[in-house]
């Protein structure tokens, strides 16, 4: 009798073990298992449990000897919060918290000159079967096709930054985030130097959307200096793409 409840034990612990390595396995594997896992051939855009934040600096402001020369770096993180309907058409609401510091060269520092919080930048949905992204931007009425991941080496797009730009796709690679290849596109949009790359799921290096800059010069750069979702969090390297995306 004593044989019996000591094999009948061990199962029990047999099972125990099992299943707390089981949790174990989940667990580590639950942020991937609640992510993109569902899609196979195309990752599509978190709705949620998201955060992208990008950067912006103005040209060089180039001051007398009382005024030292400075630049205004803004930093935009993003985040989406609650549905709209536009038309019958549902949209997911996206938000904005920007910080402009003014940095000083001379005394390499900065000084914050405006923050804010959970500004509404505008709309987005998802056509996900035909891999288009729509955005309404907060101060427009008409959507516009944001992102487009069916496209083909050679097609020509329109790019909706603060200024529109036109560009052609020069090359359709892939990269690694969060144990999925995401696919990219290196996209042309002018001369040696100009070009942007946009990313499944995550974005463009210029940003997930630009908006107008109250501090905005005849010279600028954006760039989308890192991504979230969930905990987990990657900062974007745009050096490391195979072509350079900025």
């Amino acid at each position: 009798m004593k044989k019996i409840k000591m094999h009948f034990a061990v199962i029990i612990a047999g099972i125990v073990l099992a299943i707390c390595i089981a949790c174990e396995k989940h667990e580590s594997n639950s942020f991937k298992d609640k992510k993109w896992t569902e899609y196979s051939d195309y990752i599509p855009f978190p709705e949620k449990d998201a955060i992208w934040i990008n950067k912006f600096t103005s040209e060089n402001f180039h001051g007398s000897d009382e005024s030292p020369t400075y630049s205004i770096i803004t930093t935009n993180q993003y985040f989406f919060r609650g549905d709209t309907l536009i038309g019958d058409i549902k949209f997911r609401k996206l938000y904005n918290n920007r910080i402009a510091e003014k940095f000083t060269y001379e005394t390499d520092s900065a000084v914050i000159i405006l923050d804010t919080t959970d500004i509404y930048s505008g709309a987005m949905r998802q056509d996900i079967p035909n891999k288009k992204v729509y955005f309404v931007f907060n101060s427009e009425v008409e959507e516009k096709l944001l992102y487009d991941f069916d496209l083909k080496l050679g097609d020509s797009i329109i790019i909706y930054t603060t200024l529109e730009k036109t560009g052609t796709v020069s090359c359709i690679d892939s990269i690694l985030y969060y144990d999925r290849y995401h696919k990219y596109y290196h996209i042309n949009v002018g001369g040696l130097g100009n070009a942007i790359c946009i990313v499944e799921g995550i974005g463009n290096s210029d940003g997930l959307i630009l908006e107008k800059d109250i501090y905005m010069g005849s010279s600028f750069d954006f760039e989308l200096v890192s991504f979230s979702y969930g905990s987990e969090k990657i900062n974007v390297s745009w050096d490391t793409f195979p072509y350079k995306c900025n």
